[in-house]
């Protein structure tokens, strides 16, 4: 009787692993889109040039989106406010960064704008963006004190020429590549619907032989029970971890070498923590890595040497240094086939 089921661990992990796929293409899709529909009039106007803005439509904004729109404002008068925004040096000296400037809207409306250190102008081209609650404490509002007529004329918006072009090309960069990022897990997602051998748990499991078959295999075994240690599974043959994005699988005839590896973690300097990992190496070079807690790694390093006694087992700079080379790889392969023959 064969007790392979075809809804088992080793198909959860590949349905769950397409479905987190296509959560986050799907994530970064709406990612783009929504960023770009929200500021549509910014990346139009960044597209496509600053937009020519008339009094009357001007009058009728009163708030800005999260980004703004680049426009081209024209009055028929300007004036200078006196306030200015400087750079003090340590000598004592200061650099005029920004004037404020305020151009007539229509008959009785004033439209503030934060411009360069030159001569006022009657058109001026930047971004629109609702006025700050510090430009409007620090200038409006003392403008407003030292001229009381002024109360209610300042229009909500305001311009300012500082450069908010080069974060939105970047922004743009960023996008396009979070786009690329999406169509190319959707890609390959309909590769691995269109081919199951695509998916990379059956390209992984296919140093063992035919994929299918070797889920039979892994399938057949944990129908008969399995030795739980967090996160690993141990059956006579097979030690497999499984969690939410990950699956692997490591035959224990071809395991080699395997050890405990400790990460220290620090902030600032500080130490903040230790994280713990098994890794268990096979005779194909493929790293298995479980994850796990300090009191249990232990155990896990048990439970797969009781079903693989040949195991190379610790960790050490020579170790190391034999299974970066070819020669040094095979030596550690040798001497685990030798104990397996014991």
């Amino acid at each position: 009787m064969e007790l392979y089921s075809d809804n088992g661990i080793v198909k959860k992990a590949v349905q769950r692993t397409n479905r987190n796929l296509f959560l986050a293409c799907f994530f970064s899709f709406l990612v783009v889109f929504g960023v770009l529909f929200a500021g549509s009039n910014y990346w139009l106007t960044l597209v496509a040039g600053s937009k020519m803005l008339e009094h009357d439509e001007l009058l009728g904004i009163q708030s800005m989106d999260f980004l703004p729109t680049m426009v081209t404002v024209q009055s028929e008068e300007s004036f200078d406010t006196g306030y200015e925004q400087y750079v003090e040096q340590d000598n004592g000296s200061r650099t005029t960064e920004h004037y404020y400037i305020v151009m007539l809207i229509g008959d009785d409306k004033f439209l503030l704008v934060e411009a360069p250190p030159e001569p006022e102008k009657l058109e001026y081209t930047g971004a629109l963006i609702t006025i700050p609650s510090d430009v409007r404490r620090d200038i409006i509002n003392a403008l407003i004190d030292e001229y009381p007529d002024l109360d209610g004329l300042f229009l909500p918006v305001m311009i300012t020429t500082r450069d908010h072009t080069t974060g939105g090309w970047i922004a743009l960069v960023i996008l396009g590549v979070i786009f690329i990022a999406g169509v190319i897990g959707m890609l390959r997602l309909i590769a691995r619907q269109t081919d199951i051998n695509q998916h990379p748990i059956y390209k992984s499991l296919s140093r063992y032989g035919d994929p299918q078959n070797v889920i039979k295999q892994i399938e057949g075994e944990m129908a008969l029970g399995s030795d739980k240690v967090g996160k690993l599974q141990v059956t006579p043959k097979w030690a497999i971890t499984s969690s939410t994005t990950t699956f692997d699988a490591v035959y224990l005839r071809d395991a080699v070498w395997m050890y405990q590896m400790i990460t220290q973690h620090r902030t600032n300097g500080i130490p903040t923590g230790k994280s713990f990992k098994v890794l268990v190496y096979d005779k194909h070079g493929h790293l298995m890595e479980i994850p796990t807690k300090k009191n249990t790694v232990d155990e896990m390093l048990q439970a797969i040497y009781q079903r693989a006694p040949w195991v190379i087992t610790g960790f050490n700079d020579e170790l190391q240094n034999m299974w970066k080379n070819d020669a040094g790889r095979m030596q550690m392969i040798a001497e685990v086939e030798s104990r397996q023959q014991r």
